[in-house]
């Protein structure tokens, strides 16, 4: 049997949690010929491959969905970026907002209008040059 990289990243899974919910799911026998049949193994791939689904789908956060999946935050990311699944909860519309501008930044003249006697302070003396500063 080929070494498969899923293989290694669902490797490391913890047992299930103790409040499931069991589903039977029927696979054809023909994609069987190319990978062993392990019943444990394929439910654990299917558990973790529906976690990624509820992350990409907005129904669970992927923290709570590495908890689940009994891997680490890391290795959940990894298979969520293999699964071309974004950790950032935004989507197309809500990145151009926060792309956008929100205010329009103030040229040096526009500052300098704003200076009035009201708004202006002293000269602050920071005292004699301490190193090698134009005086």
């Amino acid at each position: 049997m080929p070494h498969r990289e899923a293989g290694d990243i669902l490797g490391s899974m913890s047992q299930s949690p103790s409040r499931a919910r069991s589903v039977t799911v029927d696979l054809p026998d023909e994609v069987f010929h190319r990978r062993s049949w392990d019943p444990q193994e394929i439910a654990e791939e299917l558990r973790v491959l529906w976690l990624l689904e509820e992350v990409r789908s907005r129904r669970l956060g992927f923290g709570k969905a590495a908890e689940l999946a009994g891997l680490p935050q890391a290795r959940f990311l990894l298979l969520m970026g293999k699964h071309g699944i974004t950790p950032f909860d935004y989507d197309e519309a809500e990145l151009a907002e926060a792309k956008a501008p929100t205010q329009r930044h103030s040229t040096l003249e526009e500052l300098v209008q704003g200076i009035t006697p009201e708004n202006r302070h002293e000269e602050i003396d920071f005292g004699p040059p301490v190193g090698r500063e134009i005086a």
